[in-house]
This record gives C-alpha cells, sequence and structure tokens, in this order.
C-alpha cells in the first residue's frame, strides 16, 4: 500500500493544473489581497495575518476536494477496474487515496506561510504562547479563544 500512496502522491504532485491553480493561483490571490491595503499601515498589519491563514485554509480544502474529484476520474478511466487485477484490496486503495489527500495539501498551505512570511513579514505564535495577537484584538468576538496568535511586522 506504501508503494501505491507514493505513486497518487507523485501522480498528483506532477499535475500541472493542481501546481498552477492549487499552489501557485492561490499564493497570487494572497498577495493581491493582501497587499490591497498601499498605505502599509495598522489595517495592513490586521489583515495580513488573518488572510494568510484564511488562503492557506481555502487551498488545504482545495487540495483536498481535488483528490476526491480524481477518485471519481480514476473510476471513469478504468484505472480502477486496472487496479482490481492487482493483490491491492479495494478497501486499501481508496485509504491511500484518502492519505494522499492528506498530502497533497501540505504544498498549499506552506507555499501561502511562506508568502506571508517572506512578502508580508507574518511570523504566527505557536499555540498557547500567550504572546500579543493583532490578529486576534478588537474584531474577535472572544480574543483568549483566538487559536493562534499572529503578528505583521514591517
Amino acid at each position: 500500500m506504501i508503494a501505491y500512496l507514493m505513486l497518487e502522491v507523485r501522480r498528483t504532485l506532477r499535475d500541472s493544473g493542481f501546481v498552477i491553480f492549487g499552489v501557485g493561483m492561490l499564493v497570487a490571490m494572497y498577495l493581491l489581497f493582501s497587499n490591497l491595503v498601499l498605505d502599509g499601515g495598522d489595517q495592513q498589519a490586521r489583515t495580513t495575518a488573518p488572510l494568510m491563514v484564511g488562503m492557506a485554509a481555502y487551498g488545504a480544502l482545495g487540495s483536498a476536494l481535488s483528490v476526491g474529484t480524481g477518485l471519481a476520474e480514476d473510476r471513469s478511466l478504468g484505472w480502477l477496474r486496472q487496479l482490481r487485477l492487482t493483490p491491492l484490496a479495494p478497501s486499501r486503495v481508496v485509504a491511500a487515496r484518502a492519505l494522499t489527500g492528506s498530502v497533497v495539501v501540505l504544498p498549499a498551505i506552506v507555499a501561502v506561510l511562506l508568502a506571508g512570511r517572506l512578502v508580508n513579514h507574518v511570523a504566527l505564535a505557536p499555540l498557547g504562547s500567550g504572546a500579543p495577537s493583532s490578529a486576534c484584538s478588537g474584531w474577535a468576538p472572544r480574543p483568549s479563544r483566538c487559536w493562534a496568535s499572529a503578528t505583521a511586522t514591517g
């Protein structure tokens, strides 16, 4: 099953549509939306961290859903029928595809977080560190319950 999992991960990451639209376009949208505020003042510092987290979550969701549609496409192309000829059980094929979905979300998340750090200088503090949070102050209903502490410097 490990070999099939690696095959699926390689196959997904080699897909140019996935790389362009699932990673590249996501980073471009984040950079565009986060830099629409041109003054670079307090409003930009308050919006870049939540926007970065939101875009990373959007990218993860899109990547995970693209794997599910790939399973349906494989069925229509007959790839799943071919796999029935191998000793790999159908439940393991579905499990490997689910694990593939868990692995292929990482490039989208890492790309957006790197863009936020390198371009907009957003720093996410570890959960529960008690660091001051510009992402949670003022607009969150319960600032003490913010899941991550984030600041944008620049």
